[in-house]
This record gives C-alpha cells, structure tokens and sequence, in this order.
C-alpha cells in the first residue's frame, strides 16, 4: 500500500471513530399516551407520559385531537427535562355525547415521536327540562273518593295535591314509579264537597312540574236530604207539638151546668 492510500484509509478511520458514537449516542425520546380524565360534556383533560428522554436535555411534549385519528387539532406544548407524566387540562369546546381522538407527542431536534391513539366520549348534556303534563282529568267520583289521570311526555313519578280551597293542605303519598300514563286515587274525602287539586311529576333527573288548579265535587250521600228539608220537618214538628198542648187544655176544661148558669 503506498503512504497516499495508507494515509485516505487512516482519515476514513479517523472520520469513522469520530462519527460513530455521536450516531449511536443520537436516541431519541419516547411518549406514551395515558387515558383521558375529568370527562365532561363540553371538556376533557388529555393525559401522557413522556417515558424517555433520549439522549436530549429537553424536550417538548403535547396532543393531537379530533373526531377521527386524523386528529386536526393540537395543543401548545411545554417544555419537560425529566421524564413523567403530562398533561393538557380542560379541553374546551367539545360536542356532547361525542367521540374524540388523541394522542401523545414528543419533539426533540428532528425527532418527533407519537404515543398510541386513544378516544374518549363527552357526556350528555344534563337534562333541565320539566315533564309536560296533559289530559288531567277527575274520574269515578263517589261520596269519599275520585281518581285522578294525566299524561306526561316522559317518564315521571305520581302525586296529586288536594283540599277544600287553593290552599290545599293534603297530598297523596309519592308514586316513585315513573310512567307516562298517571293515575292516583283520593280517599276518605267529604260528600257534597268541592275539591281543588293539582297533579305533580318528577322525571329521572329530578325535573318538578305542577299543573294548573282543577275542581271535582264528590257525591252527596245516598238517601240523604238537604238542609232545607230538615228544617221543614223541624218546622212542622214545633207545629204539631203547640197543636196538641192547644187540644190539652182545650179537653181539659170542665163544661158549664145549667144551675151554674142560672146563678
């Protein structure tokens, strides 16, 4: 070999040996994405955990998300000198009742790693909104008793408050049973009396609602008589009592003798 190819393959040896640890050295960083927490309807905290930092001092670690795992959005990254968890809190903005993908991200020089693709779903939007309450009606009405009906849009629970003014003062025991076709019997009511009542419903999620004021009057007893028909009787009662005190005294009297007369 002469001292010029001697020379070329001691420089490539020497370039070698530089080069070579600097490559094997290079690693670069690792992520893994962690389960999404504090689910809401409209926001969600995306987790991670940067598990290596390679061979760098930093590095910049952040999400991808979206509907779909083509992800479309991303978050703002932050910087981590030390392995360990991660997180972006609140993700705002999202749909209800929706599925979402995301995962982890790790950035170091011109390495860019990804943590395995995750999803989570948004939880309804809790419900406000109160039963609607239609058909109220007062059916088979006796002298002590009457049965409500209504309907409800939704499942709801039955009561029915009553009593003899708008005030009403009495309810009946709660029907926790949630139907859309209601129907409560009142008891021990009074004959001949006008009720007031009202019809309550309560959905799953606690939603009240109260209709309007209604009237039912309850049957009078059977065979009885009116007031005024007492008093009639009363009347004549007090009558033929003073006609026969009148007819006592009158068949009481002694008659008058001629002798007497003549005196």
């Amino acid at each position: 070999m002469s001292r010029k190819s001697f020379l070329c393959v001691l420089l490539a040896a020497i370039v070698v040996v530089l080069l070579l640890p600097a490559a094997v050295l290079a690693a670069p960083p690792s992520v893994n994405t962690i389960a999404a927490t504090e689910i809401g309807s409209t926001s969600a905290t995306l987790n991670g955990n940067l598990t290596s930092l390679g061979t760098a001092s930093a590095v910049q670690v952040s999400f991808e998300w979206g509907p779909t795992d083509s992800y479309v959005f991303a978050t703002v990254s932050q910087v981590m000198i030390s392995t360990g968890a991660f997180s972006f809190p609140h993700i705002a903005g999202l749909a209800p009742s929706t599925t979402y993908h995301f995962r982890a991200k790790a950035v170091e020089g011109g390495s860019t790693l990804y943590g395995e693709d995750m999803t989570f779903i948004t939880s309804s939007l809790p419900d406000t909104t109160t039963p609607v309450i239609s058909s109220v009606n007062s059916s088979s009405i006796t002298v002590s008793g009457a049965t409500i009906t209504w309907s409800t849009n939704e499942l709801a629970t039955s009561q029915v408050e009553y009593g003899l003014t708008e005030e009403y003062g009495s309810t009946t025991t709660l029907d926790a049973t949630k139907g859309n076709s209601h129907s409560v019997e009142m008891t021990d009511l009074k004959a001949g009396k006008t009720y007031h009542y009202r019809v309550i419903s309560k959905d799953a999620a606690n939603n009240e609602k109260v209709s309007d004021d209604f009237t039912f009057t309850t049957a009078s007893r059977s065979g009885g008589m009116p007031a005024w028909a007492w008093v009639l009787i009363g009347l004549g009662l007090v009558a033929a009592t003073s006609g026969l005190l009148v007819l006592s005294r009158v068949a009481g009297k002694k008659p008058q003798t001629s002798d007497a007369a003549a005196q």
